[in-house]
């Protein structure tokens, strides 16, 4: 008899916060686009832990120049909608680095303050994310054929 009202005060869960501190680990996919030729390098981001709301998304910032790029993720919110699309999930983020020359780029990744240096490698035949220590962050692909 409760089970039904209980299911029907969750679903109507609204969140309080528009911003929440990042509290999980971020894994990271490294993927090239190749629709109509472009070669363009995406890193397809999501938390390992799974918050209340599955369209939450991962707020960040992206800065650099020349062969540097430091990305930083700063908190989990609303996305567009701002409305709770009311089931468990992974907040997440598509990231675009563009099309790279082939070359070496130095890249940051943080978590928070949890900071991450590393290098990506990019190629004619291939793409390397290389970091050696990661802390608060996973690269579940490191490396990406072309």
């Amino acid at each position: 008899m409760w089970i039904p009202f209980i299911a029907l005060l969750f679903s109507c869960e609204k969140v309080q916060d528009s911003e929440l501190l990042i509290d999980s680990v971020v894994e990271i996919e490294l993927l090239e686009a190749v629709a109509a030729g472009t070669g363009e390098i995406t890193l397809r981001c999501k938390t390992l832990k799974e918050y209340i709301c599955y369209n939450y998304v991962i707020g960040y910032d992206k800065a650099g120049e020349g062969n540097a790029l430091k990305i930083n993720f700063q908190h989990i919110a609303l996305g567009a909608t701002q409305q709770c699309a009311t089931a468990i999930g992974p907040a997440t983020a598509e990231i675009a680095l563009g099309k790279l020359e082939d070359g070496l780029y130095f890249l940051e990744l943080n978590n928070g303050k949890l900071v991450n240096k590393g290098i990506l490698e990019v190629s004619a035949t291939e793409f390397i994310l290389n970091f050696p220590q990661q802390t608060g962050i996973d690269i579940l692909t490191p490396v990406v054929l072309r």
